[in-house]
């Protein structure tokens, strides 16, 4: 699994020391907040904030610091979007609990019981108004007043740092929260000595007021001996981009009921249902819904405890932030998600892929049963090359065939070779052809299996011919199919310019 940097919880001196101050913060700002302070309720927020805050703080820190922790319970019990903590911070590194003695020193009542009624109780200013039975106005211009006395107090330790009213008043929040020394354990809060007390502490003040009014037992303010219990979680963060934002409700039903929604698209899961959610990512992520690239996520262990579905303690925020760092198509500690499948091919790709098929036999068929153009029985083919008052012709047919040469001079014919046949020999060039030079302006040889008698007489019907070569070529074709020609017409001569 993959490790996280994490807090290691308060020591168990320390929640001895701060059980009292945070148990009652703890009730007074879920009272505050409207949320009924059960058993139960009160044991799940106090472990939360006493797990929470930063290491090295002390009682007072962690007093001052409660209500921002209970307020961030509440959000996640609410099912609100995971972020760390805001919690309260001073424009000076510390407001040390001598600023509270000389503040209440240099104010008068009014200054005092505002102090502790907007301050101290967070009541707003018309309510103090009306509890103090005055003007709304003159409850500013007390407030005012505190802060001008807060703001000497900052500038004589801090020349340099120049607060302005938001700052103040959290500087007078946090010293209207210090306790006063010396009060009584918890039994003895309801006691003369220990409700003289109250009206000097704002910790027992809110105590005794929080007893009365039934919603904390004296007996919770007793802390244990050996401080919060050592348990460990396991647990896996999910997050989805928004491009599969179509298909996170679909994604979120599969992962299950151990699944919690976190807000950004992701979900928190507990031990007991990272298996599902496993198989279910695996599964999702082949299927392309969502593809790999858009989830992101770790899966880690360390301390904190479930309870009615939150996790108490921090370790939710590094955990978060680790999911958020990790590049899409990871889940750190869990298994490598797998790529997109490839689609099924379409029917109608197959469709159309058959009906080519089909076309193409069809083709075929007809190529195949078209009919076959035959070949004379004595084939001639021939090139010609011009040379000075002639032509070179190189030429091959059958050895047995007979072959007559005849060739154009000044638009008359002469027969030049006469039925050659064994005498060919004498033309052949040794690489299986034969090669011949013709004195004229054009040449026709004539390939036939044993002769033409009536040669003579067509070469003269075809000599008055304004293209005698092709009127003999197209005359000997007709007069005897089984003979080839190929022909060599004159050469054009261009116009004189």
């Amino acid at each position: 699994m993959l490790p996280i940097p994490r807090p290691d919880g308060p020591s168990a001196e320390f929640v001895r020391e701060a059980w009292s101050a945070v148990t009652v913060q703890t009730a007074w700002r879920l009272v505050a907040r409207g949320v009924a302070v059960t058993a139960r309720t009160l044991d799940d927020v106090r472990e939360h904030v006493m797990r929470s805050l930063p290491d090295g703080c002390t009682v007072d820190e962690a007093e001052w610091l409660t209500a921002a922790l209970v307020d961030e319970y509440l959000a996640r019990r609410r099912g609100q979007a995971l972020s760390r903590p805001a919690l309260p911070q001073l424009v000076v590194p510390d407001a040390p609990r001598a600023w509270r003695e000389q503040l209440l020193t240099s104010t008068d009542r009014l200054g005092e019981a505002c102090f502790r009624l907007h301050h101290a109780d967070g009541m707003p200013v018309a309510d103090v108004a009306r509890h103090l039975g005055i003007h709304p106005a003159r409850v500013d211009d007390a407030l005012a007043g505190l802060r001008g006395l807060v703001r000497e107090l900052v500038i004589a330790a801090h020349p340099r740092v120049y607060p302005a009213n938001d700052d103040l008043d959290a500087i007078l929040g946090r010293l209207a929260l210090y306790a006063e020394p010396g009060g009584p354990g918890p039994m003895g809060l309801l006691t003369p000595a220990g409700l003289a007390h109250a009206d000097r502490c704002p910790r027992a003040s809110r105590a005794v007021r929080l007893v009365r009014g039934g919603h904390l037992d004296l007996r919770t303010l007793f802390p244990p001996r050996d401080g919060l219990p050592d348990s460990q979680v396991e647990l896996m963060v999910l997050l989805v981009h928004p491009d599969a934002a179509a298909v996170r409700g679909r994604l979120g039903a599969a992962l299950g009921e151990g699944a919690r929604p976190i807000g950004e698209g992701g979900w928190l899961v507990a031990e007991g249902g990272i298996d599902r959610a496993r198989d279910a990512l695996l599964q999702a992520c082949a299927a392309g819904l969502p593809p790999r690239h858009h989830v992101r996520g770790v899966r880690t262990r360390g301390p904190g405890r479930w309870s009615r579905g939150v996790l108490l303690g921090p370790l939710m925020v590094p955990v978060l932030d680790a999911a958020r760092a990790r590049p899409g198509g990871e889940v750190a500690g869990l298994c490598e998600l797998p790529p997109a499948r490839p689609p099924p091919p379409k029917a109608t790709l197959a469709w159309l892929g058959a009906a080519a098929m089909g076309l193409a036999v069809v083709l075929t068929a007809a190529w195949v049963g078209r009919p076959v153009e035959s070949l004379p029985p004595a084939p001639i083919a021939a090139s010609f090359s011009a040379v000075d008052g002639g032509w070179e012709v190189r030429f091959d047919t059958a050895d047995r065939a007979s072959v007559d040469v005849i060739v154009e001079v000044d638009g008359a014919l002469h027969v030049a070779h006469r039925d050659v046949r064994t005498a060919k020999g004498s033309w052949a060039t040794g690489e299986g052809d034969f090669r011949l030079r013709v004195a004229g302006d054009g040449v026709a040889l004539v390939s036939s299996p044993h002769g033409i008698d009536q040669l003579e007489s067509l070469v003269h019907a075809s000599a008055a011919s304004g293209s005698p070569l092709e009127a003999l070529a197209s005359s000997l074709r007709t007069a005897a199919p089984d003979v080839d020609v190929v022909v060599r017409p004159p050469l054009a001569v261009p116009a004189a310019l």
